[in-house]
């Protein structure tokens, strides 16, 4: 789920560091991103794609976790269903590492329309319960979305 991951990665940059404050190590760090696909019937290089899109992006926060001293890897899915994608990979990332934390980030937007809380506000709460349920555990952090003003002329 990449949105705005700046703020999610400082957020847990801020929260990685308040762990290793009280002592508890932290080994290493997994990014995974699961990609919606509008149609399986879709045309392959779209598909392809919408592949090497969320891969590029899932490096640039390998690399980011490695220049803050993480060591990182990264897991990512595509499908035609974002949660069940979600919850799919958490899992195999859990039989992998079963003392993994998941975070995931909410957006909050600091002006909300709408049509944002349709689109936008319930994922990361869903993909929580559907791991939780799953006996995983995750963490939620907000991700701000500041209003950007309009440029003047």
């Amino acid at each position: 789920m990449c949105w705005c991951l700046r703020d999610l990665v400082a957020a847990l940059s801020d929260r990685l560091s308040s762990i290793s404050e009280i002592g508890i190590p932290t080994a290493s760090i997994m990014t995974a991103s699961a990609g919606v696909l509008i149609s399986k019937s879709g045309a392959r290089s779209r598909v392809d794609e919408a592949e090497r899109q969320t891969e590029n992006s899932l490096k640039q926060y390998v690399d980011l976790a490695a220049k803050m001293g993480y060591p990182a890897i990264y897991r990512m899915s595509m499908g035609t269903e974002l949660l069940a994608e979600a919850e799919r990979v958490s899992i195999e990332i859990a039989k992998e590492h079963p003392r993994a934390i998941f975070f995931v980030g909410k957006l909050i937007f600091q002006k909300e329309r709408w049509y944002q809380r349709l689109l936008h506000n319930e994922t990361a709460l869903q993909f929580q319960r559907g791991v939780q349920f799953a006996g995983l555990n995750s963490m939620v952090l907000p991700v701000r979305v500041f209003e950007t003003s309009p440029a003047t002329t």
